[in-house]
């Protein structure tokens, strides 16, 4: 399957994503619709949904409260 400029996709996370450049089949450029987040990734990754919003991750990092008893 060839990805266009202008696609959108979900991951696995349900996080939408749009095709901003496509330079080869290894090389595409992704921006997340919610968070603006941009990043590379390979084409199959990007049809596949394996494509994550690391910022969502961070946020969930900086969340943690350790439990007291």
């Amino acid at each position: 399957m060839t990805v266009l400029k202008g696609n959108v996709y979900k991951n696995f996370e349900g996080a939408s994503y749009q095709v901003i450049k496509v330079k080869s089949e290894n090389d595409v450029f992704v921006r997340f619709l919610e968070t603006g987040y941009e990043c590379r990734a390979r084409q199959h990754l990007v049809v596949s949904g394996n494509v994550r919003d690391f910022t969502k991750i961070e946020e969930e990092r900086s969340s943690w409260v350790p439990y007291n008893e």
